[in-house]
């Protein structure tokens, strides 16, 4: 019988949330992230870009830019 599933050392360190916008998403499965974010229970995604972040005072400074680029660019 063959396996199909392993267990690899990484799984345990898995981001369990992403705060995305508005929401907070629970994750079902690991993603290859950099292990500095890896070990991290939350990670943050610009909702424009789709940049993750550690901390949300770094997304919150990286949304603002976000917003004067767009709107440098709209115009």
């Amino acid at each position: 019988m063959s396996v199909h599933y392993q267990r690899f050392d990484n799984q345990e360190y898995r981001i369990r949330q992403l705060e995305l916008g508005q929401f907070e998403v629970a994750t079902w499965y690991s993603s290859p992230y950099p292990d500095e974010y890896a070990r991290l229970p939350k990670i943050y995604l610009c909702e424009f870009c789709l940049k993750y972040m550690k901390t949300a005072t770094i997304l919150r400074r990286h949304v603002v830019r976000e917003l004067l680029y767009r709107k440098k660019v709209l115009k």
